[in-house]
């Protein structure tokens, strides 16, 4: 689609609250590791209440083009929560984990 990312998240202690995201990533080539929110090695981020892959206000499929290659990806990422978002329409996986992503929360997630 179309940007490698929204969100680059660098810095620990984050929180990602109410966003919206689709259109993030290339969808073209799995090999290319990007997403919608990026979070690196870093710990303590928080990514709740979001809708990744859809609108705001309606769970629909935003076509080919609009979808996010991935919703987010944990690189390195320790000591993080994902919980009470909406998820869906990546292109590949909602959620990665790479890098000895370790002891992160993810929950109640649709």
């Amino acid at each position: 689609a179309g940007l490698a990312y929204a969100v680059n998240v660098t810095a620990n202690g984050t929180t990602i609250l109410d966003f919206s995201l689709h259109g993030f990533g290339d969808t073209s080539d799995a090999g290319v590791l990007n997403a919608a929110i990026q979070v690196g090695a870093v710990s303590g981020t928080v990514i709740t209440g979001n809708a990744l892959g859809t609108g705001p206000f309606d769970l629909t499929d935003p076509g080919i083009a609009e979808r996010n290659a991935r919703h987010v990806i944990l690189d390195g990422t320790d000591g993080s929560t994902i919980q009470g978002n909406v998820m869906g329409f990546a292109q590949y996986q909602g959620l990665y984990l790479r890098n000895d992503a370790d002891l992160n929360i993810i929950s109640g997630n649709e």
